[in-house]
């Protein structure tokens, strides 16, 4: 048998946390050496994470936040990395404005308080 993973949702209630969506104050992914940090993401991404323009995940890096990410929105890591679950070369993620290929890669430490943004580049024209 399955024990419930109790929570203290954002109202204060305590319930099982894979009963409520991520926006209701509960994530799975969450785990003490953690950070909570602001992700941003462009209209491309919005469609996996609920329409949301900028939300907050944890991790105590790129790897963990994306992982933590897809495991509250189903689907979000298939839009930004391959099946090997390596970064797709035309999505950049920056931590506060440095682009994390020259940082660490999904290794890239982050910290309480950091943005991390992730942008897939567009391509176009006449």
């Amino acid at each position: 048998m399955k024990e419930a993973l109790l929570v203290t949702t954002k109202r204060g209630d305590a319930t099982d946390c894979a009963r409520l969506p991520p926006s209701n104050g509960c994530s799975l992914g969450r785990r003490d050496d953690s950070m909570p940090v602001t992700v941003n993401v462009t209209s491309v991404i919005q469609q996996a994470v609920n329409g949301q323009r900028e939300f907050k995940a944890d991790g105590g890096t790129i790897r963990e936040l994306i992982d933590n990410i897809d495991r509250d929105y189903p689907g979000f890591a298939g839009r930004i990395t391959d099946d090997k679950g390596e970064m797709l070369r035309f999505v950049n993620v920056y931590l506060n404005d440095e682009d994390v290929r020259y940082l660490g890669g999904k290794d890239t430490a982050i910290k309480d308080g950091d943005t991390v943004s992730f942008l897939p580049a567009l391509a176009g024209g006449m």
